[in-house]
């Protein structure tokens, strides 16, 4: 009989995180038996995890998480060697079942999922250094910094699982479909940079042409349209610190012209960088 996962929907109600941490196993460890009241989010950063939920084993592997279920004993099968982030919390999740409902319009969450991109992995570890962070201050104000960065994290899992959904339905073969995702971490990471058609021709070793047009079934974006969000994205968090000039996150964000760089923005955003806030 197929195995479905649960499904959940994230509701408007902020987590209220109980304990988190990373922590490595190793043999001779098999976690123990339990039935928690609460959930526990287990992300696995390295190595795997042998966990049993209810009556199915799983087998956890790098950058695959689990939400394990208050109505439903856990217990590991098998020692490993492992990295991993726990996170226990309650609220914020409402159970649908192993189905969405024909007219679900909210946020869903699966019980179990290997995210699919690069850059979701480092949100996660970011977030959840920022939980665990939080929950060890004895102060209401950083718990409800653990309870904002859980909710992000939560939002982020369940982004990437539909951006994962979307995936095995863009009509992309061959080389160039693991070629995109590199493209994508290329522009989020050296937009700074002089970045022309013919400098990815000579990163990627495609045609720029067919590497825009697989480019844009993939994003919905074009090379050039998805380089300038990442842009205006940074210069706008730029500018909030209020530390830099106009010049000078022109030029950070791989605008060689200043008046070029404040009509771009101002398209974007709807203000000029002046007045950004």
């Amino acid at each position: 009989m197929e195995h479905k996962e649960l499904i959940y929907e994230i509701t408007n109600e902020l987590p209220q995180v109980t304990l988190a941490n990373i922590v490595d196993i190793k043999p001779p460890y098999v976690h123990f038996k339990r039935k928690a009241n609460e959930y526990i989010l287990y992300y696995v950063i390295s190595g795997e995890m042998y966990i049993t939920q209810g009556d199915h084993n799983y087998v956890l592997k790098e950058h695959e998480f689990i939400i394990l279920d208050p109505a439903f004993v856990h217990v590991g099968y098998k020692s490993s060697v492992a990295k991993f982030c726990y996170i226990h919390f309650t609220g914020t999740l409402k159970k649908l079942g192993t189905e969405l409902p024909a007219d679900f319009a909210g946020i869903s969450i699966s019980g179990y999922h290997s995210v699919n991109a690069r850059e979701c992995h480092v949100n996660v570890l970011s977030l959840a250094e920022d939980v665990i962070r939080s929950v060890r201050k004895d102060a209401s104000l950083s718990k409800s910094m653990a309870a904002a960065s859980l909710y992000k994290l939560l939002l982020v899992l369940a982004m990437d699982m539909q951006y994962g959904i979307r995936l095995q339905s863009i009509d992309v073969k061959g080389k160039i479909r693991d070629v995109i995702p590199q493209i994508v971490t290329y522009l989020d990471t050296r937009y700074s940079e002089d970045i022309t058609g013919a400098s990815l021709e000579a990163e990627f070793n495609f045609h720029f042409d067919y590497m825009n047009r697989q480019f844009s079934k993939w994003t919905g974006f074009t090379i050039f349209n998805y380089l300038t969000h990442v842009r205006i994205t940074q210069a706008s968090q730029l500018l909030s610190t209020g530390y830099y000039s106009t010049k000078e996150v022109a030029a950070m964000t791989g605008f060689k012209d200043v008046s070029y760089f404040s009509k771009v923005f101002k398209k974007e955003t709807g203000t000029t960088p002046g007045k950004w806030v």
